[in-house]
């Protein structure tokens, strides 16, 4: 059975957090898939209808209609071959541009509901879009562009209801004519250009023949890579941080400082896992009650010893192309030298 959690709520430009969904979230071991679902529903409730009956689906769940603003996060048992990853859904009710700066960073795909077609009326409903690239302050400015390709979701366009005449075009070719036409008003057209920009890596599937739940769920499962940023993979933990950060940052800055942010997720990934191994290292000792002699204890700790480093080993296997960068090798390298000192004091 799916669980849901309200996890994040709009309230002007602030970003709430609900402190109990959150720490369910963190308490997720497996690498986390995010799959987050947006429509503009303010006066399409058939749209709306389209979107939960989708996720209904994919969840295997009934999903109520919900009048909060915000995102609202779904367990599924959807799971990709050869991959222990957890799959998680989203669904946005809100215009809040750093809500969506703050789902397009974390999600694996993006899907992006429409109804008809992609025409200007429609797209004028994403205009949001054009402001994801000022939603966040870096070091380098000249970064920003750098960041946001490379932390691209996949992005799917669902056509609701669909014409006949679409169907005389692959959906991916539809999709990306509709995308480079020119219109009259100058922000559909940068809305158009900037879906272009943010979502190199982008598909559509036409609901024209009612076969949407069977191709979209095919394709999510296909799809649904855990996600990386700048090489960081995320399990639950680690995804709980980022958006418990993401929205400190922008109730008390109103624009998050990404490189302090990432920074920020390394070092509590590095202290979280550290702080595992000596759980488990002073819980294994802890056992020791008596030994025959000196070599079995000697072997009894050098077990603990080596099960505790494989348990905080783990946050390499999570950062593993991170840390290929010698500034976070050097973080790595320090927190396990640390660790190595604090087993020696147990002992």
């Amino acid at each position: 059975m799916s669980r849901a959690f309200n996890l994040i709520n709009s309230q002007g430009n602030k970003l709430i957090l609900n402190k109990e969904s959150l720490s369910y979230l963190s308490q997720i071991k497996e690498e986390v898939v995010l799959v987050t679902i947006i429509s503009s529903t303010d006066d399409n409730n058939l749209l709306e209808n389209v979107k939960i009956s989708l996720l209904s689906s994919m969840i295997n769940s009934n999903i109520p209609d919900s009048n909060s603003l915000g995102a609202t996060f779904y367990t599924s048992n959807l799971k990709k071959e050869n991959s222990g990853a957890n799959v998680l859904f989203a669904n946005i009710k809100s215009s809040n541009k750093h809500l969506l700066s703050l789902l397009f960073l974390s999600s694996s795909l993006l899907i992006v509901c429409v109804e008809g077609g992609i025409t200007d009326g429609e797209i004028s409903k994403f205009l949001n879009i054009n402001n994801l690239s000022s939603t966040i302050e870096l070091q380098q400015k000249s970064n920003r562009e750098l960041i946001f390709s490379e932390s691209s979701p996949k992005c799917i366009f669902f056509i609701s209801n669909s014409n006949n005449n679409m169907l005389n075009t692959f959906p991916k070719d539809y999709l990306d004519s509709e995308l480079r036409k020119k219109s009259n008003n100058a922000k559909i057209n940068l809305a158009r250009e900037n879906f272009i920009k943010f979502f190199p890596d982008r598909d559509c599937i036409l609901d024209s023949q009612q076969q949407y739940k069977i191709l979209l769920i095919n394709k999510i499962i296909k799809e649904m890579n855990p996600k990386t940023i700048k090489g960081k993979l995320f399990d639950g933990n680690s995804l709980a941080f980022f958006i418990q950060n993401f929205c400190e940052m922008v109730n008390s800055m109103g624009n998050p400082n990404f490189d302090l942010l990432f920074n920020n997720l390394i070092n509590n990934d590095l202290q979280i896992y550290r702080q595992r191994a000596l759980n488990y290292f002073t819980s294994e000792i802890r056992k020791i009650n008596t030994v025959e002699n000196e070599d079995n204890l000697i072997a009894k700790i050098y077990e603990a010893k080596i099960r505790a480093m494989e348990t905080f080993n783990d946050v390499y296997n999570l950062n593993i192309d991170t840390f290929n960068n010698p500034e976070y090798k050097t973080w790595y390298t320090r927190a396990k030298t640390d660790l190595e000192k604090q087993f020696i004091e147990i002992e």
